[in-house]
This record gives C-alpha cells, sequence and structure tokens, in this order.
C-alpha cells in the first residue's frame, strides 16, 4: 500500500482552441495497492500510444515498453510483424491486401 500525497502542477486547455489554465493537482496515495497504481499506468500507457497512433497512424500491431514512457523519455514504438498465419487469415478477407501480397511475391 502507498500512502502520502504527490502534488503536480497542470496546465489544461478546455478545448484545442483555449487558453491553458494551470491547476496545482494533488494525488492522494493513500489505500492505494501496487494492483492499482500497475492498472493506472496501463491505462495512461495505452491513453499515450493512442494519441501517437492518431498523429503517426495506426498499426494492427504494435509493442511499447512501459518504462520508455517514464517522463523524460520518448515513447517508441516498435511494430509487430504479422505472422504467415495472420497475413494468410487477412488475405482471405480482404482482396486489396492480398493483391498487395501477391504483387510483393511475384516482384521477388
Amino acid at each position: 500500500m502507498l500512502n502520502g500525497t504527490k502534488t503536480f502542477t497542470v496546465s489544461t486547455k478546455p478545448n484545442a482552441d483555449g487558453e491553458a489554465v494551470s491547476t496545482a493537482l494533488t494525488l492522494d496515495l493513500e489505500g492505494c495497492s501496487d494492483e492499482t497504481v500497475l492498472a493506472l499506468a496501463i491505462s495512461a500507457a495505452v491513453i499515450k500510444w493512442q494519441t501517437r497512433a492518431r498523429k503517426h497512424g495506426i498499426p494492427e500491431r504494435a509493442s511499447i515498453k512501459l518504462a520508455d514512457l517514464a517522463p523524460g523519455k520518448r515513447l517508441v514504438v516498435a511494430p509487430v510483424p504479422m505472422t504467415a498465419a495472420e497475413i494468410a487469415a487477412k488475405a482471405k478477407g480482404d482482396a486489396a491486401f492480398r493483391a498487395e501480397v501477391l504483387a510483393a511475391l511475384a516482384a521477388e
């Protein structure tokens, strides 16, 4: 169990064009279990990844290291290549993808 408080100054815009408002936000850690902290960290990681994916493209699969999300570090997203079985399954149901695969194979 954690205890104590942590206070941060956060800046929040009411909308994309709005002016940022500064808030002193205090987090009360009293009674917070390690499992709760891990669940919150995972949730924050997913949200941060989704924000990046919206800007840089949404892959079918990706992998991130939670440690790379620490303050001051840059998020690195490693695309996870599709397995042969995944390629075959997608090609069966997606004619355009199947054509891409066949064209790539023919070019080799």
